[in-house]
């Protein structure tokens, strides 16, 4: 008996976190693997905008509207599907980017685009987290 009771109690504190994410959007997960997809195929050869600043303020959704913004301008297949994803999350969490991006300055360097999918990989994972 004391058995049983103790593999109910294993049980359950094992799957108390998978009940405690609040939120988690697919099309967010989708675009890590997408991301990981792509900086093995893409390491340097492209450069674009820093995003590291809005990344570390939180990964708001600024961050990810400039993301989209700027995967948007480099119209290549693997960008699009990044793209089509954020455009089901904006839609989905009735973000509007234009409100968002009007005081957000252009960065003044640039990195290889794998920096720009590592700080997305990594946002996404925080705010899946944090259930925002």
């Amino acid at each position: 008996m004391e058995m049983m009771t103790m593999l109910v109690l294993v049980s359950a504190a094992l799957m108390s976190p998978c009940a405690a994410n609040p939120v988690r959007s697919l099309n967010l997960d989708h675009i890590i693997d997408l991301a990981d997809q792509y900086n093995k195929t893409m390491y340097e050869k492209f450069y674009v905008e820093d995003v590291t600043d809005l990344a570390a303020n939180g990964c708001g959704n600024k961050f990810f509207c400039k993301v989209h913004d700027i995967l948007k301008k480099h119209h290549r297949k693997e960008d699009e599907k990044i793209v089509r994803n954020l455009d089901v999350f904006f839609r989905e969490a009735k973000v509007n980017c234009k409100e968002e991006l009007i005081n957000v300055p252009h960065a003044t360097t640039e990195k290889p685009i794998p920096f720009l999918l590592e700080n997305l990989a990594n946002c996404i994972r925080r705010r899946n987290l944090m259930g925002i």
